[in-house]
């Protein structure tokens, strides 16, 4: 599956999370090949979890306003020396693309729709 095609996948099933589908993986603990990249995002829950071929993908949802979300992972890229590639601003969601020893950091940031909370996706690639 490309980076992409595994990259709308996960939207969709953040789409469907906050629509209130079930999705098909949980995870009761955050993975710890991104735990070494950056921290959960405080008070996060996890909703969905996949790792496949050299990548991790969490999604979490969060209490808070998706600016704080992106400011909170923002400052924790920086601190932790990543090299930001890209930052992206599409209507509802904000992310960034980071690089750092061979991998790529891609973070999702959304307004859970219908919610008073923040959809989270953080995706670890090894390039």
């Amino acid at each position: 599956m490309t980076s992409m095609l595994r990259r709308l996948t996960f939207f969709f099933l953040a789409v469907a999370i906050s629509l209130g589908a079930s999705p098909a993986v949980r995870a009761a603990d955050y993975p710890e090949e991104i735990a070494a990249a950056v921290p959960a995002y405080p008070g996060a829950q996890i909703l969905a979890m996949q790792r496949e071929a050299g990548t991790v993908q969490v999604i979490m949802t969060v209490n808070d306003d998706p600016a704080k979300a992106m400011a909170f992972y923002k400052k924790e890229i920086k601190s932790g020396a990543w090299s930001v590639e890209q930052e992206i601003a599409a209507g509802p969601v904000n992310g960034l693309t980071a690089l750092k020893d061979g991998m790529r950091l891609i973070v999702s940031v959304m307004a859970d729709a219908g919610q008073d909370s923040t959809l989270i996706t953080l995706t670890l690639e090894k390039q």
